[in-house]
């Protein structure tokens, strides 16, 4: 899809939200024949879903830190820094969200697929049932970081790193935790 179309998207969720974040908008915002963007996103899932897709192609990390925890940091604060010119249009995502329980749950695989793939290149264990319950934890945690980060006015988002850095470290000491109970 084009950078102009992907572009119009953002807009488009950042003035109208979930609720016109449908092709038929999309195809005002872009200028296009309404076949053109049905192609590509024939469904408001499919133009959020286009645009987590070309977050998470921007932001992954060239540099393998040595252990999980500073792994997974270095995976959402790459992320947030692909999504910080899209801060507005995040912020108004997440709290349509709020709200949405049928867009939950459309999203939740996809942010599960995410968070397993994550855990996964930080070397944790995902393939049991304590490593399905860490995929739906750290997705839940990434949502509230989420939250956290688009309402952070603190230079350099200290307070959105402050909270990172302590929900990861406690996170992976119950991980430790429940490990030595297997």
């Amino acid at each position: 899809m084009s950078e102009t179309v992907i572009q119009r998207a953002w807009e488009l969720l950042e003035k109208e939200g979930l609720s016109g974040l449908t092709p038929q908008r999309l195809t005002i915002y872009c200028e296009k024949i309404e076949s053109d963007i049905l192609n590509h996103c024939p469904t408001p899932l499919s133009i959020l879903l286009l645009l987590w897709d070309h977050v998470a192609s921007q932001s992954v990390s060239q540099v393998v830190p040595d252990n999980p925890h500073d792994c997974l940091f270095e995976s959402v604060m790459t992320v947030l820094e692909v999504l910080q010119p899209r801060r507005q249009a995040m912020k108004r995502l997440l709290d349509d969200l709020v709200t949405a329980p049928c867009w939950m749950k459309d999203i939740l695989p996809y942010a599960l697929k995410w968070s397993r793939q994550t855990l996964q290149q930080a070397d944790l264990n995902t393939g049991n049932i304590l490593g399905a319950f860490k995929t739906h934890a750290f997705a839940l945690f990434f949502f509230y970081i989420l939250k956290i980060w688009s309402t952070d006015e603190s230079p350099d988002c200290d307070l959105t790193m402050v909270k990172l850095d302590q929900g990861l470290s406690k996170m992976l000491q119950y991980n430790s935790l429940a490990a030595s109970f297997l």
